[in-house]
């Protein structure tokens, strides 16, 4: 055994945001906490409810987050790793998408005005 398997075998781990991505393949039990309940337990069941379980949680509210290490806790006796990966990722992406597209009309204006320009003798 080595790596990551290494490490994580038989440790219990948070996820917080972890409807979208998991430790199990590498030996870790595995918390999935989201607020997004119903793709959170689609995925514990799909991966496998002897390797993950599910706890709604918004982590913008510290209770809620307190009551998920207690459940973990219970749940497992321990908790080795908290795995802090919360994201609005349509806000992200949203941002992204602005940055291309102005990016996208600056090179477009100096590449192509450059030419237009050029071609009319104003350039």
């Amino acid at each position: 055994m080595s790596g990551l398997r290494q490490v994580l075998d038989g440790k219990i781990v948070i996820v917080t945001g972890g409807a979208s991505g998991l430790f199990t393949d590498h030996g870790a039990k595995v918390v999935i906490v989201d607020i997004q309940e119903e793709l959170g337990q689609n995925l514990a069941v799909s991966i496998g409810l002897d390797k993950t379980s599910f706890y709604r949680c918004n982590v913008t509210e510290e209770t809620e987050v307190e009551n998920a290490v207690k459940f973990t806790v219970e749940k497992h006796g321990k908790l080795d790793v908290l795995f802090s990966n919360p994201g609005v990722m349509e806000a992200f992406l949203i941002w992204i998408l602005r940055c291309l597209i102005d990016r996208w009309r600056s090179t477009f204006a100096v590449r192509l005005g450059n030419k237009i320009c050029g071609a009319f003798g104003g350039g």
